[in-house]
């Protein structure tokens, strides 16, 4: 039976192989939207939002199992806090991505905000130059 250090260290194994591909799939993300080619973006997001729940229950099976650390063999100790800290710093490198992105986007959004109100300003005058009709049309008699 493996020892709690030996299960951690397994997960973080598999957490860096998962943060390591979400890091490659926010730097795609970053390039779609640098490049305003939106086309492969989806694909993008769908599988960083499936790698992200991942990740998710992966921390929720094994953070439970940090508490219960005990063990005694240096070398295992060593490796697994080595691996810790490569997955911390995968996930660091992530949030520096995911920043830049998130400054992208608001920059998009408040310009798309702008060009929707110049948008609505030109159609309001463009509504104030319509013809209008200035008479009001009546019945007249043709018997007369």
């Amino acid at each position: 039976m493996a020892s709690i250090a030996e299960k951690l260290f397994s997960a973080a194994k598999e957490e860096l192989v998962l943060f390591e591909r979400l890091l490659d799939l926010s730097s795609q993300e970053l390039a779609c939207i640098t490049s305003k080619n939106l086309d492969g973006l989806p694909a993008v997001l769908e599988e960083k939002e499936a790698l992200v729940r991942a990740a998710q229950e992966s921390s929720n099976r094994n953070t439970p199992l940090w508490p219960q650390l005990e063990e005694r063999d240096n070398k295992t100790m060593d490796d697994l806090f080595e691996a810790a800290e490569k997955v911390r710093e995968a996930v660091e490198a992530v949030q520096k991505i995911e920043g830049k992105i998130a400054e992208i986007a608001t920059t998009r959004s408040s310009e798309i905000q702008k060009a929707l109100s110049v948008i609505a300003k030109s159609g309001k005058a463009l509504n104030a130059y319509k013809p209008v009709r200035n008479y009001a049309p009546r019945f007249v008699d043709w018997n007369e």
